[in-house]
């Protein structure tokens, strides 16, 4: 149980404390834990609240006579009995607060719990009720709830990062701060060419994510400028109403462009594809890249079209490595590539509609 004592929040029970009934939450679910996010967090949207109220249930059946899940049910655990015994003393331990953070990844905060809790059975909670806590404690970590119910599948929970040094984020979920627009054909920036660098209708911010409808062609690009960097987000398509064939038949379309200098509709730069076809696929544009995918690497790691993806572009001293859903599937080689300098990075409008989150950037 070290990982349980290290940075808890402990309270210590007196031997003849009170045995009072369990308290109802006064927190209203709908307003999450309660902490205030940390500036490193990065991740979101991998439960839905209707999930987090179950698990809180779930959480009072099962867990509560041990633990708490925030700091004011730790300090009222005194006056309610409540803890287990280490030694002479009765201690009961907060896993909300910064508790998920201890963890790389969801998989391994759900792990811990699915192989060691409760400790009178870890067998006595089924896995799906498990999956349900789960949720409710990523809330109580501060991760905000989407529109997806996080699921008991090991693999994508492996790609829900809970924990990652240095990186920055670069959407905050609420505008565009970091970042700016050119959008129109063939257009280059006003005032001397006829590029719009109003966001709207075209990129919107809706529960936490940027949505772009690709109904004119341009690009949203990062305010700096970067050269070695590890870049990672997730994305999802959406599919059109009226749609109507497989997953391989969806040309839904865009592209991350790096190394951009010189703005115009489309720029000089380094694109990794971001097709659904074709995703990860590096090629140059109006420059010479020796790009590499593996296509039956990619049909066997790509989720169906409507779920999230998560995507991680790593470029250092010349070489790209692109991941998608923690498996490498493309590339270039060093000195595959003219580039040489710092520069943008930029998310592509073309012809589908697409959600991203969890933007994030780690520079070298």
């Amino acid at each position: 149980m070290d990982w349980y004592v290290k940075g808890a929040v402990i309270v210590v029970l007196a031997l003849g404390a009170a045995n009072s009934q369990v308290r109802a939450s006064e927190r209203s679910l709908s307003e999450g834990s309660g902490q205030e996010s940390s500036s490193t967090q990065v991740s979101s949207g991998f439960y839905t609240l209707e999930q987090a109220k179950r698990g809180h249930l779930l959480f009072n059946t099962h867990c509560l006579a041990c633990h708490s899940y925030d700091t004011a049910s730790a300090e009222r655990a005194v006056e309610l009995g409540r803890g287990f015994w280490l030694g002479e003393r009765r201690v009961a331990m907060n896993l909300g607060g910064r508790r998920a953070h201890l963890f790389p990844t969801v998989y391994h905060f759900y792990r811990r719990i699915r192989d060691s809790m409760p400790a009178w059975g870890a067998d006595s909670v089924g896995v799906n009720d498990k999956v349900d806590i789960v949720a409710f404690l990523l809330q109580q970590n501060g991760f905000s709830p989407g529109k997806f119910p996080l699921r008991s599948d090991v693999v994508a929970m492996k790609t829900m990062r809970l924990r990652e040094e240095n990186f920055e984020p670069l959407f905050n979920g609420k505008d565009f701060t970091n970042f700016e627009f050119l959008l129109g054909p063939n257009c280059k920036p006003a005032p001397l060419g006829c590029g719009k660098s109003d966001p709207s209708p075209v990129f919107s911010v809706e529960d936490g994510e940027i949505v772009n409808t690709g109904k004119i062609q341009g690009y949203m690009y990062t305010e700096q400028k970067y050269w070695n960097f590890t870049l990672r987000f997730d994305y999802r398509y959406e599919l059109p109403e009226d749609w109507e064939g497989d997953d391989n038949e969806f040309d839904g379309n865009t592209g991350y462009f790096l190394f951009v200098n010189d703005h115009q509709v489309f720029p000089k730069c380094i694109e990794v594809q971001g097709g659904n076809r074709n995703v990860l696929l590096p090629f140059g544009i109006d420059a010479v890249v020796k790009g590499t995918q593996d296509n039956e690497l990619r049909l066997k790691v790509i989720k169906p079209v409507g779920e999230w993806n998560s995507i991680e572009i790593v470029h250092q001293d010349g070489e790209i490595k692109a991941s998608l859903n923690g498996v490498l599937i493309g590339g270039v080689a060093k000195g595959g590539h003219e580039f040489t300098e710092a520069g943008h990075i930029g998310f592509q409008s073309e012809g589908a509609r697409i959600r991203w989150r969890n933007i994030r950037i780690k520079p070298e």
